[in-house]
C-alpha cells in the first residue's frame, strides 16, 4: 500500500508512507517503510531523453544552467500575482548576477494566467520557458530534461513532488518559500536540509553534491524482497 486508507494495517504486508506525513502513521504499523521524499515518476530514461531534446533545442547553453520548477497555490501555500511578480524579478536579477541560463517550467497548479504573467515578466531572462499549465508530451519531456541538464534547480516549496523529483536526480536544490505552510511541509524541508539536498534560495549560487534520494527505487527494492524476487 502506498497511500493511507482507513483499513486494518494487518491486511497489508508492506505499507509505505512519506516520513513527513504523520497522517499515515496509524495505518502503517506493520511492515512500515518510510522515505524522506515522495517517489519520483520521472525515470532515468526519461531524464536522458529530455536531456537530448534540450541539447537539440539549445546547443549553445552557457553555464551555469539553472532549472526553475514553479508550482502554485495549495491548501497550505499562497501563490498569486504578487508572489509571481516577486519570483520573476528575483529570477531575472539572479540570472544577470550569475550570468546563468534559466530553464523554466510552470505546472498545472500555476494556472494559465500566472504562467502568462511569469512569461511576460521574465522575457529574455529565460532561455527556455515551458507552459506546464496545460501539459502535454512535449512539456513532460522538457521537464525531465530540465532535471538532467541543470547544474542547480530552484523549486517553489509548495510541491513535494517537484522537490522529490530534484532529489531523485541528485541536483542541488534551492527552495523558494511561499507564504503559508504547514508543519508537515516543515518536516519535509527539514529532512532535505539535513540530507544536504536543499538550501533556501538567497540569491547566491553554489555547487554541492549529495547522495540522490530515490524513493521509487527504495520502494521497488522493498517490494522485490517481499515478493522473493531478490535476496
Amino acid at each position: 500500500m502506498l497511500q493511507p486508507v482507513a483499513w486494518r494495517a494487518s491486511c497489508f504486508d508492506l505499507v509505505w508512507a512519506p516520513a513527513h506525513d504523520r497522517y499515515a502513521a496509524p495505518f502503517a504499523r506493520r511492515g512500515r517503510l518510510e522515505t524522506a521524499t515522495a517517489p519520483s515518476a520521472v525515470t532515468a530514461e526519461e531524464r536522458a531523453a529530455g536531456l537530448a531534446e534540450i541539447n537539440r533545442r539549445l546547443p549553445g547553453l552557457a553555464k551555469p544552467v539553472v532549472g526553475v520548477l514553479i508550482g502554485g497555490a495549495n491548501q497550505a501555500h499562497r501563490f498569486g500575482p504578487t508572489e509571481a511578480v516577486e519570483l520573476a524579478a528575483r529570477l531575472a536579477g539572479f540570472a544577470k548576477a550569475h550570468d546563468a541560463s534559466l530553464l523554466i517550467t510552470t505546472s498545472r497548479r500555476t494556472g494559465a494566467d500566472l504562467t502568462a504573467l511569469l512569461a511576460a515578466r521574465l522575457g529574455d531572462a529565460a532561455d527556455l520557458f515551458v507552459d506546464g499549465a496545460t501539459p502535454d508530451a512535449d512539456a513532460s519531456t522538457l521537464y525531465a530534461g530540465i532535471l538532467a541538464r541543470s547544474d542547480a534547480i530552484v523549486a517553489t516549496a509548495d510541491s513535494v513532488a517537484m522537490m522529490s523529483d530534484v532529489a531523485a536526480a541528485g541536483v542541488p536544490l534551492y527552495g523558494w518559500r511561499l507564504p503559508g505552510g504547514k508543519a508537515k511541509f516543515e518536516r519535509f524541508y527539514g529532512s532535505l536540509l539535513a540530507h544536504g539536498t536543499m538550501r533556501w534560495f538567497d540569491g547566491g549560487l553554489s555547487h554541492w553534491t549529495y547522495p540522490p534520494l530515490d524513493a521509487a527505487q527504495v520502494i521497488a527494492e522493498a517490494l522485490q524482497k517481499r515478493m522473493g524476487l531478490v535476496r
